[in-house]
């Protein structure tokens, strides 16, 4: 201990207060929340390996980009903001009837893409990442 820059930080976010032994068994910490994004990323190459291109959105503070590969696209929308937004997503070209899956979330499949737009409610930081996906076709977890 004589040795380190600094003192280990005591109470709540000391190394008894926080620890990944801990955030191990906590299925809302933040450790946990990263190995589900990595693992996500992992699982979705077009990311990785795709074509990418912004999107077009209606709130100045809201990033939103699209990746192709292998015929599977996935759009990612994040809000920069410190304040929650409502915002239209310009999704570009969709063939067919397409719905969106939540990567990042159990939450239900978007059913309503409005011509080549989706609109998304988003907190304060918020994001999303979607696969678009045709009724029939089949695509990674």
């Amino acid at each position: 201990p004589s040795k380190l820059f600094r003192p280990p930080v005591e109470g709540r976010f000391g190394p008894l207060g926080v620890n990944a032994a801990a955030q191990r068994r906590e299925p809302d910490s933040l450790l946990s929340w990263m190995e589900r994004v990595i693992r996500r990323r992992r699982e979705t190459p077009e990311l990785g390996w795709g074509t990418w291109q912004v999107l077009e959105t209606d709130v100045p503070a809201v990033f939103a980009h699209r990746c192709d590969w292998n015929d599977r696209t996935v759009v990612a929308v994040h809000n920069l903001s410190a304040d929650p937004s409502v915002v239209k997503v310009e999704l570009g070209e969709v063939p067919g009837e397409p719905k969106l899956d939540d990567l990042l979330d159990e939450r239900p499949a978007i059913d309503a893409i409005e011509g080549t737009s989706i609109e998304l409610k988003l907190e304060r930081y918020g994001y999303r990442w979607f696969r678009i996906r045709q009724p029939d076709q089949r695509t990674p977890p």
